[in-house]
């Protein structure tokens, strides 16, 4: 459907505002949001750039819930954030804080309860180091401070992250190499079938059909905070691409490369 909004129920039904409606994460909360009779989800229509534009939207279409599903992660992949900085400074950080700025200041201006955001952020923000060791066990935790700046587009994640903070009322979920079952471009399987050379490090992973339909029960019971949204365990790029030619491409192959390697040929 074309509609800007489409109602779900009755006279307590929920109202959830989701900007980055068109993107794979945006378009999969939109169908979440479709199949509850007690909520109307409304597609956001103003560029997260656009501060004032936020407010008006936001308070125009009554909204209790705010689902930011916006970003920029660059294509074919996220080389193409360094050579693009300003679009992504705009979209991955100054929207960011925008969305929330802008649910403040509706929050404060009509009173009762205040719109509750919800941030798809980035897990990306990670890499292994001597507190961390590869197949130790050990953890990161949302308290550990970012330590990967190997990529533009991580370090204005990690910036978004931070800043958020100040902030009330805001879920921050990291996600981290999402992958589900569909053949969308951003799925992890799917970039990964394209390279004829991966790393083999193990990594968490975010699984879609596991956690977006928890991200909207959270979003509902008004949770907010930090949190490391990714599927128990990790998976290796060998496992995973394993599974691929077990279950999907018998014939599939692939060769692997070192970290350093890869790094000779990333911006």
């Amino acid at each position: 459907t074309d509609d800007m909004s489409e109602k779900g129920g009755d006279n307590t039904e929920k109202v959830v505002l989701v900007y980055g409606a068109t993107g794979w994460i945006g378009s999969q909360m939109i169908e979440l949001c479709r199949g509850r009779e007690d909520i109307r989800v409304v597609k956001g229509k103003s560029r997260v750039e656009d501060l004032p534009a936020l407010c008006h939207e936001i308070s125009e279409s009554g909204a209790q819930f705010v689902l930011n599903c916006a970003g920029c992660t660059g294509s074919p992949n996220v080389d193409w954030c360094e050579d693009h900085k300003d679009i992504v400074i705009m979209a991955n950080l100054v929207g960011v804080i925008n969305v929330a700025e802008a649910c403040r200041r509706v929050s404060r201006t009509k009173g009762g309860e205040p719109v509750h955001l919800t941030y798809f952020g980035s897990g990306c923000i990670y890499e292994y180091d001597d507190s961390h060791p590869v197949n130790s066990g050990k953890a990161f935790t949302e308290l550990d401070p970012p330590n990967y700046t190997g990529s533009f587009y991580s370090e204005t994640k990690s910036s978004a992250d931070s800043m958020l903070r100040a902030y009330g009322e805001v879920l921050n979920l990291r996600l981290r190499m999402p992958l589900c079952g569909d053949n969308h471009s951003k799925n992890l399987v799917m970039k990964l079938i394209k390279y004829s050379k991966v790393i083999d490090v193990p990594n968490s992973l975010s699984v879609m059909e596991d956690l977006l339909p928890v991200a909207l029960d959270m979003t509902l019971s008004r949770v907010s905070g930090t949190f490391n949204f990714v599927n128990p365990g990790t998976l290796s790029h060998n496992q995973l691409l394993s599974l691929y030619r077990q279950h999907v491409d018998p014939s599939f192959e692939w060769k692997n490369f070192s970290v350093e390697e890869q790094n000779t040929i990333l911006k």
